[in-house]
């Protein structure tokens, strides 16, 4: 028999980690039911992934104007991908991706 468990979402918003600590504040205030599959960050930070690969990250202004959009996304990759590094540098989790589980209450 073999058990396990899956807390990367509590390692990332804890104090030892090297995430940014905006991001580590969304994810502690944040519940799971503020979390969305998504493929735009991928998209907009370049990664390719097979179709159907998402992540699940905290919904925030970006996931809000892209999310679902994601051919629209793919239109204006050369604006947004230099908005949204512009944005990610100084730890906007408004516009740049946290990643986290359900678990993140």
């Amino acid at each position: 028999m073999h058990e396990g468990v899956l807390v990367g979402t509590r390692f990332y918003a804890s104090v030892e980690s090297l995430g940014h600590d905006r991001a580590k504040a969304r994810i502690v205030a944040a519940s799971g039911e503020e979390t969305v599959r998504t493929s735009v960050f991928d998209t907009v930070r370049g990664d390719s992934w097979p179709d159907g690969i998402t992540g699940r990250a905290l919904h925030n202004d970006f996931t809000a104007r892209w999310h679902a959009s994601e051919r629209e996304l793919g239109g204006a990759i050369d604006n947004e991908m230099a908005r949204y590094q512009a944005a990610a540098a100084p730890g906007d989790v408004d516009t740049a991706v946290v990643f986290t589980g359900e678990g993140a209450d």
